[in-house]
């Protein structure tokens, strides 16, 4: 039962290659958790109060949605897998957010508080 397992060339690409997956993840969140708060205060002009608000419901809507996905995935049956469906499906949607997060936008429609719901949730996996 306690057998220890080689660690081989081809065990270690593996693990090399699941981070370079994870890589594009991980710098769209540094991005946001940096440089987002940052942003629209300084540069979209949106009060600090505003956008904290924002964020915590952000969160507070993030929690009960990682819910609901964990269920939906779970009830998941591909000839891929549970989730892989479901992360090819939102790898679009993942990558426009992250562009239009900071762009600037003409706010003679909308008010930048309609504008600036966190665009953290499209990633579904807050750390």
């Amino acid at each position: 039962m306690n057998q220890k397992s080689k660690l081989t060339f081809g065990k270690i690409f593996e693990r090399f290659a699941y981070g370079c997956g994870d890589f594009g993840c991980n710098i769209i969140y540094t991005a946001m958790s940096a440089f987002l708060l940052f942003y629209y205060t300084d540069y979209a002009g949106v009060s600090a109060m505003a956008v904290g608000t924002i964020m915590m419901i952000s969160r507070v809507f993030d929690g009960i949605s990682d819910i609901i996905m964990g269920v939906i995935v779970d009830r998941t049956h591909s000839r891929f897998g549970k989730a892989r469906p479901w992360i090819l499906r939102m790898c679009i949607p993942f990558a426009i957010s992250g562009i239009l997060m900071f762009s600037v936008m003409d706010f003679s429609l909308l008010s930048p508080l309609e504008f600036f719901v966190d665009p953290k949730n499209v990633d579904g996996r807050n750390n």
